[in-house]
């Protein structure tokens, strides 16, 4: 097996991260611009670094992506809560809800049949948001994976 590293580039700015790959090579991450925005972007090697177009000026991310190119993430409007979104190959993009952000994931998945989950929440297209219930006395859910049919591990208090 051979490992290949590549580099990536940016949107013009400082850095970038990516977060997830699928099988078939579409990176997704986040890029810094010009003007030190960070914006959530997919990578190929044919196409190079392409900016997901939701929310201008917005600060976003993508976290994660599945087979079907559903990609999860974050998005930040100014000084507003950081919260989760799924968008998908077909431009569908939607707002989830406030994530935790001192948890060590904010959001992850989408699983290979669309599960996205968040503090102590999942979402799937055809079933909409589910509440995660917190343990008995508890105080919190944090994700940690999700897998298909909307199994969820995690940390809780």
């Amino acid at each position: 097996m051979t490992v290949r590293v590549f580099d990536v580039g940016t949107l013009g700015g400082a850095s970038s991260a990516i977060w997830d790959v699928t099988a078939g090579g579409i990176a997704v991450g986040e890029a810094e611009t010009a003007t030190g925005l960070v914006r959530a972007v997919t990578w190929t090697r044919s196409a190079g670094m392409t900016e997901i177009p939701v929310a201008v000026g917005a600060k976003t991310r993508a976290l994660g992506i599945n087979e079907a190119g559903q990609v999860a993430g974050t998005i930040q409007m100014g000084e507003e809560a950081t919260e989760a979104f799924v968008y998908d190959a077909a431009g569908e993009f939607e707002v989830l809800g406030p994530v935790d952000e001192n948890s060590d994931r904010w959001v992850v998945g989408p699983s290979e049949d669309g599960w996205v989950a968040w503090s102590g929440h999942a979402f799937k297209r055809d079933r909409g948001v589910v509440a995660i219930p917190v343990l008995s006395g508890g105080h919190y859910v944090r994700p940690m994976a999700v897998s298909e049919n909307g199994f969820v591990a995690g940390e809780a208090d």
